[in-house]
């Protein structure tokens, strides 16, 4: 697994991570915890040494905070008082308001950027379509770009990733991870999963080099599409942007 330094902080860490959360909540059902535990110890023979398992992580030297996609101005406030290793929060190519401040701003601060649901919640991995049916425990149940037919239209981001792995020997899924790698070598994202297949392809991602072609093709068409569908019900929509 290749290597990546989060920001200018000096902390290097695996270019991509392993998001934990599904591990004990958000998807249903519930996975063993003994296979989880194993699934972290594959994570770690594979190179893997940066696991998210909670919104905010302080470990030693590492002041990992997760915060709004519109918080600039408190990324900066913050970051004043207490120098910041790395900001956490939603960015995919079905996500990207934070290109508009956030990105910009953490470079100028030489801060790591840690995208969560690189995967858009598992949807740009081209296993969900429209006929999926989600147990009314699962998360993604009440998130309105989930409903089918969001979903539906959706899949034409979908399609895009597949036609690009087509030719680069991957798969959609592989592709995203490798378009948010390609933005910034100081981005890490931490896909997350509770399956030892998912594991192997996520990590397979980082070795996947996108040429700018590919990244010129991907921009082009994914300028074209319209992402139907909230990212979050409305409650939840409302906290995460205070």
């Amino acid at each position: 697994m290749k290597k990546r330094a989060l920001g200018s902080s000096g902390l290097e860490v695996s270019a991509l991570g392993l998001g934990c959360m599904g591990m004990s909540w958000s998807y249903s059902p519930l996975p063993d915890r003994k296979e989880m535990i194993r699934l972290l110890h594959a994570a770690v023979d594979r190179g893997v040494t940066f696991f998210a398992m909670k919104d905010l992580i302080r470990a030693g030297k590492v002041k990992h905070f997760g915060l709004s996609e519109a918080a600039a101005k408190t990324i900066r406030r913050a970051h004043a008082v207490q120098p910041i290793t790395a900001v956490q929060s939603e960015y995919s190519l079905w996500y990207r308001e934070p290109e508009k401040e956030v990105l910009p701003t953490l470079e100028e601060l030489g801060i790591g950027f840690v995208p969560f649901s690189p995967l858009g919640k598992g949807f740009l991995t081209g296993k969900i379509d429209e006929t999926t049916r989600f147990d009314s425990s699962d998360f993604r149940s009440t998130v309105p770009r989930f409903r089918p037919e969001n979903r539906k239209a959706n899949r034409a981001l979908v399609d895009l990733l597949q036609d690009v792995a087509k030719r680069r020997r991957a798969t959609p899924g592989q592709i995203a991870l490798a378009w948010l790698l390609a933005r910034k070598p100081w981005i890490v994202p931490i896909p997350g999963t509770t399956k030892r297949h998912r594991l192997e392809e996520n990590v397979g991602a980082a070795a996947v080099e996108l040429t700018l072609d590919d990244l010129d093709e991907i921009e082009t068409a994914a300028s074209r599409i319209t992402i139907q569908g909230a990212r979050y019900p409305e409650n939840l929509e409302r906290m995460s942007n205070r």
